[in-house]
């Protein structure tokens, strides 16, 4: 499976070109022995909403879970937008827990979301990677309802204007999810495992899969703390975009999680 968006470049410091965002979900016979190569040379940063930051290459609107819990379903879908029409690259990142919204209400909103930004952006299918949900063994819902989350923000980002998609930025206490269980929630997206335990790296090398966008944070447990060693534990090849019609080759991408 194969997603493009085209995303474009400032005068500060960055390349004023149209460039498409390149993700080749793969899957390998068998779990390579190298690590996450070639090493992402750029990070997606995670800022909350209302927060407008046009520094970084990519950037990730950290929405939460919405709800009856932070953020607001109107602050996370102006400031998507905000980065949208200054042409910035980003994701849209919600939280779904259980104590926050119901599924169908998650379902719901995400739908709002995915409308409102093709409504108000001026260029949504060219500057919007797309939806990712942060989902999480603890925040109550099941595999099961997790994997008809998915499906449903699948189904609805396939069908927007322009070539956007959905990840998966997931996280398993050791022994919560079977590697089938990981396998079901993330089959199908792009995943962007947090790589903070060893069962995670279990986890996401158990799936072979090219493409994952490997989320790291200070944050995390030593030695999981640093972004060489989170990236350096994972197979395959990293998230990469590719810049259109400028030979540049390919720019890998990881994704640092900040406290929003």
């Amino acid at each position: 499976m194969k997603s493009t968006y085209a995303v474009s470049h400032r005068a500060s410091g960055r390349i004023v070109l149209a460039l498409i965002w390149v993700v080749a979900l793969v899957a390998l016979n068998t779990v390579k022995s190298f690590a996450l190569s070639p090493t992402p040379a750029n990070s997606f940063i995670d800022y909350r909403p209302g927060i407008i930051d046009l520094s970084p290459l990519g950037v990730v609107v950290e929405g939460l879970g919405m709800g009856a819990c932070a953020y607001s379903l109107s602050s996370i879908e102006s400031t998507t937008v905000t980065y949208i029409n200054d042409q910035q690259g980003v994701l849209t990142e919600i939280s779904p827990q259980s104590y926050c919204a119901s599924l169908s209400s998650y379902e719901s909103m995400i739908s709002s979301l995915i409308s409102y930004v093709v409504a108000h952006a001026s260029m949504s299918g060219t500057y919007w990677g797309g939806v990712m949900l942060d989902e999480e063994n603890a925040w109550g819902f099941s595999v099961a309802q997790l994997e008809a989350l998915n499906t449903s923000v699948r189904n609805a980002m396939i069908n927007t204007p322009g070539i956007s998609y959905y990840y998966t930025e997931v996280f398993s206490g050791t022994g919560n999810w079977s590697q089938s269980s990981y396998n079901g929630i993330v089959t199908s997206s792009i995943p962007a495992p947090q790589i903070s335990t060893n069962y995670m790296v279990q986890l996401a090398n158990g799936l072979a899969t090219n493409g994952n966008l490997v989320t790291w944070s200070t944050g995390y447990p030593s030695p999981f703390n640093t972004e060489s060693y989170s990236d350096a534990k994972i197979n395959g090849t990293p998230y990469s975009i590719d810049f259109y019609g400028c030979n540049c080759g390919s720019i890998y991408f990881d994704n640092r999680f900040t406290p929003a």
